[in-house]
């Protein structure tokens, strides 16, 4: 199966992804993947996992899948499972089905975002107006949850359409998000839900002008620094207008209103990088790590920070060679700040199935080693990159591949 057309709310950037990354030949201490699960489809699991996964306090892992489960979607209106250490290995359970109501929330993408008290929030396709929604899910007795629809986008004019990316809360515990289309000029929003006592009530606080512009358009992710900043990427628009190729921003807000700083733009000339993808991190020395999907206009992407003092850009790790990648989504750090991250695609071998990676910091660049090969029997085409644990382990799960051809969530181990 390829991926599906439902997937346009936050695959509507890796449609276009066609650019790459290369990294080094395999070489790495970690062994080779251990499938903690096959996916069974429609009705009693899901399938076409879609996402980074994310741990819970007990260590058990939590993510969505874009199809299966009891929803009437045709093959299921998609899943949050989890999986669930034991003795002889994981158990995975299927904690929700979407599809309840048939204007709620429907094929759930992306990372789930938990808050203190063990709640869920995502977002999703569907909603009262088809243009997507964000959900929370709430654990209740005996192992059950249940959700609520925290907001429906195109309720009012000029709202958003189709949210992606990550989540992110501020300090005050609201909720951020970008859309990749709607708004005031149709070309995307930052939006804020903030919660009250009965209800949450969504902000557009800025709007993308037309693509012919230098703003940016369609972002495709946020990060909040340490200090509270809200940061972000678009894939498109910048210094060449409606053939752009994305900028960074920083959302300043001054008495309520929210004006848009660009910070860099990408060129699409030469050969630097280009394109970021959504995919941001924090590292511990306060710089903004993301990824790019290309570099110069002909594939071969890389990872660029961001130093959040002099606002300059430099690239850590642009790539070449044979073997190469779609960057997307979560970059996970181990204690000495190597980076890992999973390829939804590759060129090597017949399979094209992707891999796991690791970059590792160097003096002037980082450099980049294959830990691990998908080959469709232990799943193919990872999304939403990895999870780390204090061992070092990685997680993450495949869009397509294993026993049923419908995802697996696996592992690698050191």
């Amino acid at each position: 199966m390829t991926l599906s057309d439902k997937s346009v709310f936050s695959l509507s950037l890796l449609c276009a992804v066609v650019l790459s990354l290369v990294l080094a030949a395999t070489g790495s201490a970690y062994g080779a993947t251990e499938t903690l699960h096959n996916f069974m489809g429609a009705p009693s699991d899901g399938s076409n996992p879609y996402g980074a996964l994310i741990f819970d306090s007990a260590g058990n892992l939590y993510g969505t899948t874009e199809e299966g489960g009891t929803g009437a979607c045709g093959r299921g209106c998609g899943t949050v499972y989890k999986l669930s250490p034991s003795a002889g290995g994981w158990t995975e359970s299927v904690i929700y089905n979407f599809g309840t109501g048939l204007r709620g929330p429907l094929y759930p993408s992306g990372a789930l975002i938990a808050d203190a008290a063990g709640n869920f929030y995502g977002l999703a396709a569907g909603g009262y107006k088809g243009q997507g929604a964000i959900y929370k899910l709430s654990p209740g007795s005996g192992g059950t949850w249940s959700e609520t629809t925290l907001y429906s986008f195109g309720a009012v004019p000029g709202d958003g359409n189709g949210p992606t990316g990550n989540l992110e809360f501020d300090a005050s515990g609201n909720l951020w998000g970008v859309t990749v289309e709607g708004g005031a000029k149709k070309n995307g929003t930052v939006f804020e839900l903030v919660p009250s006592s009965s209800d949450w009530t969504e902000k557009v606080v800025y709007s993308f002008p037309f693509v012919g512009t230098s703003q940016g358009s369609q972002p495709s992710g946020i990060i909040f620094d340490n200090a509270g900043n809200l940061y972000g990427v678009t894939t498109f628009g910048g210094a060449s207008g409606v053939n752009g190729a994305g900028v960074v921003f920083q959302l300043e807000n001054s008495g309520g209103t929210w004006k848009q700083v660009v910070i860099h733009e990408f060129s699409v000339t030469g050969t630097s990088l280009q394109t970021p993808t959504g995919g941001m991190s924090l590292d511990s020395t306060g710089t903004i790590l993301y990824m790019t999907m290309s570099r110069g206009g002909h594939g071969g992407g890389g990872v660029v920070a961001l130093d959040l003092t002099t606002k300059v850009a430099s690239e850590l790790y642009s790539s070449g060679g044979s073997q190469t990648i779609q960057p997307y989504e979560a970059m996970a750090f181990d204690s000495s700040g190597n980076l890992y991250s999973a390829s939804y695609d590759n060129n090597s071998g017949t399979c094209q199935c992707g891999f796991v990676y690791e970059l590792s910091p160097g003096a002037s660049k980082w450099t980049a080693t294959t830990l691990a090969n998908m080959n469709g029997t232990n799943g193919a085409n990872p999304v939403g990159g990895v999870v780390i644990d204090g061992s070092g382990n990685l997680y993450g799960a495949t869009f397509s591949g294993g026993a049923n051809r419908l995802g697996v969530v696996y592992e690698v181990t050191p």
